[in-house]
């Protein structure tokens, strides 16, 4: 049992199993214990049974928070590796705008030049003005079409469009970039090919179309009345199992919406059409390829206030961590949801 795991060889459980025991032990010899004895070390049993229960869960708890911490340096690995390219990219188009600008210091005001001396020239003939005007205006072209090969090359790169390889995944994701766009927002993807292939190897496309669709369409609506807007969005493996993860800046989840995920529809926004059915289509795709769902809320958004974690570990499990721990878990009355505190303590 894996998270029964502890560095410390020495450790309390080890020592409460040693102690049960030695009480088992004792109470099975030949001596046969006076009735006070024997009541005293059942009594000592239930303690052992007490205290190991209590340890189990604190192991179990500690488990879940090193994953959690594994999987938060994994993803912001990927985001700084994705950082890196990104300024590699804007270091090239900042080196290309440079030597552009640097070449245009010299051409333009020798092409001012000329233009000015064509203007106050007085030629003899009118063919050798209409020849003269025709060298500066094809130059003049020249240099232009240059710019504009130059400029459209950096902006078709800017504004390229996702292209995993999965021709429905990728409408889906430029689809959902322009309505992000629309809001002024920005929406970025990192998807890792190797991810993305075994992920399309345990899940059908439809259903990593359907599962992306419902989770970016509820992130867009909890971005609405919100100054910041951003939702980025993560493909990638840690271990041996793929992950989904989209993190936005929109309000957290309301309490009742936590509690009741999978078991009712819930909505924040009825009024505007919302039916809940979104969640609960992400709730049935998760029991149908038994994958564990985190949900990850942030005090302070740094720059996401919560992150939607999808593990296909076939464990099924549903996870909130979170620093309203204190406010969720007297309402938590189904024992399939666990609530951690999101403080960065393992202890």
């Amino acid at each position: 049992m894996t998270f029964l795991y502890t560095s410390q060889f020495a450790n309390y459980g080890i020592f409460t199993c040693l102690f049960y025991m030695l009480i088992l032990s004792y109470m099975h010899s030949d001596n046969t214990p006076s009735v006070k004895l024997a009541a005293i070390l059942h009594l000592l049993l239930a303690i052992c049974i007490i205290i190991l229960i209590y340890w189990w869960q604190s192991q179990l708890t500690k488990a879940y928070r090193r994953k959690l911490q594994a999987l938060e340096l994994e993803s912001l690995r990927n985001e700084l590796q994705e950082k890196v390219l990104l300024l590699d990219k804007l270091q090239r188009e900042n080196n290309e705008l440079s030597r552009l600008i640097h070449k245009d210091n010299k051409l333009i005001p020798a092409m001012e030049n000329a233009v000015y001396e064509y203007l106050r020239s007085n030629p003899s003939g009118q063919a050798e003005t209409m020849s003269q005007g025709t060298l500066l205006l094809e130059e003049l072209q020249h240099l232009s079409e240059n710019r504009h090969n130059i400029l459209y090359s950096l902006s078709f790169e800017e504004n390229e469009n996702f292209a995993t390889g999965i021709v429905p995944l990728d409408a889906l994701l430029n689809y959902m970039n322009k309505r992000i766009a629309t809001l002024r927002g920005n929406f970025t993807a990192s998807i890792s090919p190797s991810a993305l292939s075994q992920l399309s190897e345990i899940v059908s496309v439809d259903d990593i179309v359907h599962l992306l669709a419902d989770l970016i369409e509820n992130a867009i609506i909890c971005l609405s009345d919100c100054l910041s807007r951003d939702i980025k969005l993560q493909i990638y493996r840690h271990g041996k199992y793929p992950f989904i993860e989209l993190s936005d800046s929109g309000i957290p989840f309301e309490i009742s919406v936590l509690t009741d995920l999978g078991i009712r529809a819930a909505t924040t926004h009825a009024e505007t059409g919302g039916t809940g059915i979104g969640l609960m289509d992400v709730w049935e795709l998760k029991n149908k390829y038994k994958a564990s769902l985190h949900i990850t809320e942030y005090e302070t958004a740094c720059p996401f206030q919560k992150k939607i974690t999808l593990l296909f570990d076939r464990k099924n499990q549903y996870l909130i961590y979170t620093w309203r721990e204190e406010a969720i878990k007297p309402f938590v009355q189904r024992i399939d949801m666990h609530v951690l505190a999101n403080n960065g303590n393992l202890d």
